[in-house]
């Protein structure tokens, strides 16, 4: 059995990671695998159960650092070293966090060599290999639609995902963000005006609160631990033309399905994930917010955009293939499909 730590509750993000780990794992096992669950904002690694239990502990991706300003380290253990099992660190997501600082699993005997280099990015001259791997969510195979995103007479469809819950961490002051919002409106605004429909996301409860007045945005309700939550959420992404997106994952999944989408605001995450597709042009921050229309714009234009993205996700390929097998390897299945 695989124990998976992550934070698996109310953020759609997480869940879309959750449930892209699992596609893979059960897709390269060639069949479907006993995964347990623990979800680090509510509960603590249960070490007896783990080690009476599991043949592997995967701890990631997804949500681990609450608060990357002062590093709180969401995994809960009463005591690291008493863990027997291997321990598998995977990637968590596109940041520069040092891990290794928090959760000092460095020198543990049973933490696999090597697997907190997944957790950061010092060595780039490996981005294409197995030192580095992209975020789960970047890979998630889509299900089905819903119907609020599936509207067939719907001819042109702009998703918009804000995140309102941590703004105090990607705006230098509230005039700043303030103008940035304004900004987004105008353009949604001029949107409106070609024809487009727009959509609004919500990864969690709290995302467009400040303006429930007048948004009513779309959300999949409170994360089910059904399979096929999460896959509609990424099919929804997928059924947009464009997106624009505050939250990570609002960027990572929607690009990762082909669909070309502008990344919003100031989030470090975000910033390196574009950086890291060679295609930061299409990031609107505090910096450049007057250009937005333009770049949203330039977004709707450029038909390569999305076929520049694909070829990036086939090169980085082999490195998330090799770190799902190294998790199954350590757990005992054998390969016996390819994703």
């Amino acid at each position: 059995m695989i124990y998976h730590a992550g934070a698996w509750n109310v953020n759609w993000g997480d869940r879309m990671i959750q449930a892209a780990m699992r596609q893979h794992l059960e897709a390269m096992a060639g069949r479907e695998l006993d995964i347990r669950y623990i979800d680090v904002q509510n509960e603590a690694i249960p070490v007896d159960e783990v080690n009476e239990r599991a043949s592997v502990l995967v701890i990631g991706p997804g949500g681990l650092i609450m608060n990357k300003e002062h590093g709180v380290f969401q995994a809960r253990c009463d005591d690291w070293s008493a863990i027997d099992i291997p321990i598998v660190v995977q990637s968590i997501g596109w940041n520069e966090f040092p891990y290794r600082d928090f959760i000092g699993l460095v020198e543990l005997p049973n933490t696999q060599e090597g697997s907190l280099r997944y957790s950061e990015r010092h060595d780039r001259p490996y981005i294409y290999g197995s030192k580095w791997v992209p975020d789960a969510a970047f890979w998630i195979k889509p299900g089905e639609p819903s119907s609020e995103c599936s509207d067939p007479e719907t001819t042109f469809k702009v998703g918009v995902c804000v995140a309102t819950d941590r703004e105090h961490q990607r705006w230098p002051d509230a005039e700043t963000h303030w103008g940035f919002m304004c900004r987004l409106g105008t353009t949604l605004h001029w949107l409106r005006t070609q024809g487009v429909e727009i959509r609004w996301f919500r990864h969690c409860p709290q995302d467009l609160h400040d303006y429930d007045d007048i948004i009513h945005g779309y959300y999949p309700g409170q994360p089910p631990a059904s399979r096929e939550a999460a896959p509609r959420l990424a099919a929804d992404y997928a059924e947009m033309d464009l997106v624009l997106g505050m939250r990570k994952h609002s960027v990572i999944v929607p690009l990762g399905l082909g669909v070309p989408a502008v990344a919003l605001g100031d989030q470090a995450e975000v910033r390196w994930f574009m950086e890291d597709l060679d295609e930061d042009w299409a990031l609107v921050t505090s910096q450049n917010m007057d250009e937005m229309q333009d770049i949203v714009e330039r977004a709707l234009d450029d038909n390569d955009y999305p076929v520049r993205v694909m070829q990036k996700k086939q090169l980085w390929r082999d490195g998330f293939n090799g770190s799902i097998w190294r998790i199954l390897n350590l757990a005992g299945y054998v390969r016996e499909a390819v994703v």
